[in-house]
């Protein structure tokens, strides 16, 4: 008996093809080695959305073991391997973390072996893609509600800075042109330039830099038909223009690449190692598992509906933030011992000098997350010249 199932539907509205794999694994190692190289084959030969779950009858988690056994390790890392090759990715789920519950010889176990996994064609299909584990009644296993879908979104998008902005030649003219003179205000007065300032980035990106994608393309079909003419007519002047379409193509790759490799968040890859569609599906997952499906109200009830998940947590800020009296807090201050004298205190206030809070800029790795103002380590160090003045004197503002 064969360890995989596959249908291949067709969607019609989408006009493209549908693979769904359905999974019985086989209860030892060596048997599922089979299906482990049936399921490679199909990422092989199908370039197309993807689902695939069922009993793996295998973990790929030592998390996904409780029990008084050992988990067998070989085949957790043959069942990994098997994931990672085939490039496929799990969604999140809510409900039980097991799929599975049985008694054996060592007193009941618990496993996740019932898994649902997706390919990167159908991570991109989607822009939301999650699972449930249901209540398993009188199986021994949890069945799985897999739900994809492409919610509108409405709400505001924020603004991030792209670190590849700063090699452009007018980069540095723009922020000097829209900065100004330093006007005081301490934090509150640099946040308010940072809000301007990232309008007129977003505008300045739009003209300058557009779609990076979208200008690769461009760009590979300018080379073509560059390398063509040079080809017919190998004058100096055909060589000439050749390169320098083979100059910018390269240069707009390179932009490319950091958009999507910062974007994705991933720090470990050297340029040039993948192309954008791994980065498209690392964005998507990521997407995916940060999103908010539902939250708990102030009355205890679970909301799962876009628009109330956006007023509660509205609310909950509004109502965190606001100015309110604390009962008793002079009572509670007067059981706080004093620890900070006079000299610590000197110490703690005293102005920090330019150097100092330029090592502290030097100290952000300019490739981590951007700050909630949208902008990044990088953005620091590029514009410092031009900055420096309104950051060092925050503190003199506070």
């Amino acid at each position: 008996m064969g360890q995989i199932t596959n249908i291949l539907f067709f969607n019609k509205k989408a006009s493209k093809d549908f693979l769904f794999s359905a999974i019985y694994g086989k209860h030892t190692k060596e048997e599922r080695k089979d299906l482990s190289e049936a399921i490679k084959t199909c990422s092989h030969n199908y370039h197309c959305d993807w689902i695939l779950g069922g009993d793996f009858n295998a973990i790929s988690s030592i998390d996904h073991h409780k029990g008084n056994s050992t988990p067998c390790l070989h085949s957790i890392q043959d069942f990994d391997d098997c994931v990672m090759d085939c490039g496929l990715h799990s969604p999140p789920y809510s409900g039980s973390p097991f799929t599975w519950t049985g008694t054996r010889s060592l007193g009941r176990l618990w496993k996740r072996l019932d898994k649902v996994f997706i390919n990167s064609y159908c991570l991109n299909s989607f822009d939301d893609i999650t699972s449930q584990h249901l209540l398993r009644g009188t199986s021994d296993h949890y069945p799985i509600l897999l739900i994809a879908s492409n919610p509108i979104f409405t709400g505001p998008r924020p603004f991030r800075y792209i670190n590849c902005w700063s090699k452009n030649h007018t980069f540095i003219k723009v922020l000097e042109g829209n900065w100004g003179k330093y006007c005081g205000g301490g934090m509150k007065g640099l946040m308010d330039k940072l809000s301007k300032l990232s309008k007129v980035l977003q505008h300045w990106n739009k003209t300058t830099f557009g779609n990076t994608t979208s200008t690769v393309e461009a760009l590979e079909k300018d080379l073509q038909q560059a390398e063509q003419e040079f080809d017919a007519n190998p004058t100096p002047n055909n060589r000439a223009f050749m390169n320098e379409k083979r100059a910018n193509l390269i240069h707009a790759t390179k932009n490319e690449f950091s958009f999507w490799k910062q974007k994705a968040g991933i720090k470990w890859l050297k340029e040039g190692d993948c192309n954008s569609s791994f980065f498209h599906a690392k964005i998507k997952e990521k997407r995916i598992h940060q999103k908010i499906h539902r939250i708990k109200d102030s009355n205890g009830n679970w909301l799962e509906n876009t628009n109330d998940i956006q007023h509660e947590a509205t609310n909950f800020f509004k109502a965190l933030l606001s100015n309110h009296i604390c009962e008793g807090m002079n009572k509670f201050l007067d059981n706080i011992p004093l620890l900070v004298d006079d000299s610590i205190n000197t110490t703690l206030t005293k102005l920090s000098t330019e150097e100092e809070v330029k090592e502290a800029v030097w100290s952000l790795d300019p490739d981590s997350s951007a700050r909630p103002d949208g902008f990044t380590g990088d953005f620091y160090r590029q514009g410092w010249e031009t900055i420096k003045e309104d950051v060092v004197r925050i503190k003199a503002q506070r």
